[in-house]
């Protein structure tokens, strides 16, 4: 059987409908691959994402040396993101509180677009 090579592409899923505008938005940051989410039933919503190809130490700089403390310094503890390896994959949890998500995701989404630049 051949080998085939593979792509990673962004693609129309299903999501729960609180977490739209988060996962929009992580989605426009370069590099950046959301993979699982949910609104949860309870005040915070969470989304798994990865840097897709890139090494982990590129995940760490966007959620560490970038993202993160961004959104820690404009929101305080309304947002978590932490990172971990699993499966053999190194992948970035964030967890907003729900009354939050749409300034979040506002917010950024402007940083994704300084960094595009």
């Amino acid at each position: 059987m051949a080998k085939r090579t593979q792509s990673w592409v962004k693609v129309n899923a299903q999501v729960d409908r609180g977490v739209v505008a988060l996962i929009e938005a992580l989605n426009a940051v370069p590099g950046l691959r959301t993979m699982e989410s949910c609104e949860t039933d309870g005040d915070e919503a969470w989304v798994c994402f990865d840097a897709g190809a890139a090494s982990w130490n590129q995940l760490g700089e966007i959620v560490f040396g970038w993202l993160g403390p961004k959104l820690i310094d404009a929101f305080g503890n309304q947002v978590h993101i932490e990172m971990k390896l699993t499966n053999g994959i190194v992948i970035a949890e964030m967890t907003v509180h729900k009354s939050v998500i749409a300034v979040v995701s506002r917010a950024i989404r402007q940083l994704a677009a300084s960094r595009n630049g």
